[in-house]
C-alpha cells in the first residue's frame, strides 16, 4: 500500500479509495464521523433546492468533457442544481449535460459582466473577483466533485475542504488529503449525493 493512501471501501454500492496524509492514524470511526457530518444542514430545509458544485478545467480532452456532461445529466435527473465556475470545458459540458437533463445551472463567473458564460446557464452571476470566486463556487454546493484541471482546480479543492465541503474526485487528484476518489461518473454523483445525506 503506498504511504498516505488508505484501504478501498464500500460507500453504499460504490468501492472509494480515500487518501489521507497520515492514513494510519484515521480510524473507521473517524471516517464515519465525517461522512455522517457532511450534509451541512441541507437536508434540514425542505424549501431549499439541493446544490453540487462541479470543478475541472477551463479547457478538457473530450473523455474528460463525456465524463463531465454524464456527471450534470445524473444530477439534474435527481433534482440537483449544478453550480461551477460557468466558463468552457468541464464547466460548460457539465452545464450542457444538466440541461439535456432539464436541471438548472448556475454559474459563477470571475469576471464583473455577464459575457463569457457558456450558453448553458439558467443563472449568471459576474462576480468581478477573478480567481477568488472559487471560495463562492465550492462554497455554494453541499458537495463538490473534481474532474482534471490545473491550478485554479486543485485551488478550489483545498478550499472546499477548508469550508468542511467533501470532494468527490474522477480522473484525478488521487494526493490531495481527505478527497474521495471514484471510478466513474455514475459514482461520482451517488456519493456526493450520499455525503450530502440524500438517497436518492
Amino acid at each position: 500500500m503506498l504511504a498516505g493512501t488508505c484501504p478501498e471501501r464500500t460507500f453504499g454500492s460504490v468501492a472509494l479509495t480515500t487518501r489521507f496524509a497520515d492514513c494510519h492514524e484515521v480510524s473507521s470511526q473517524k471516517l464515519m464521523a465525517e461522512e455522517a457530518s457532511c450534509g451541512m444542514g441541507f437536508s434540514e430545509v425542505p424549501l431549499m433546492r439541493k446544490q453540487i458544485a462541479v470543478i475541472g478545467g477551463g479547457v478538457c480532452s473530450p473523455e474528460v468533457a463525456a465524463q463531465a456532461e454524464a456527471i450534470g445529466l445524473a444530477l439534474a435527473k435527481r433534482g440537483v442544481v449544478v453550480v461551477c465556475g460557468g466558463l468552457g470545458g468541464v464547466m460548460e459540458a457539465v452545464s450542457r449535460g444538466a440541461k439535456h437533463a432539464g436541471g438548472m445551472v448556475v454559474g459563477i463567473l470571475p469576471e464583473a459582466t455577464f459575457a463569457g458564460g457558456n450558453p448553458w446557464l439558467d443563472v449568471v452571476i459576474p462576480t468581478g473577483l477573478g480567481h477568488a470566486r472559487n471560495v463562492l463556487v465550492v462554497a455554494s454546493g453541499c458537495a463538490v466533485i473534481a474532474l482534471p484541471g490545473e491550478h485554479g482546480t486543485a485551488a478550489e479543492i483545498h478550499l472546499a475542504r477548508v469550508l468542511g465541503r467533501p470532494v468527490v474526485a474522477l480522473g484525478a487528484w488521487r494526493d490531495i488529503p481527505g478527497v474521495y476518489y471514484v471510478e466513474d461518473a455514475p459514482s461520482a454523483v451517488e456519493v456526493s449525493c450520499r455525503l450530502c445525506g440524500w438517497e436518492d
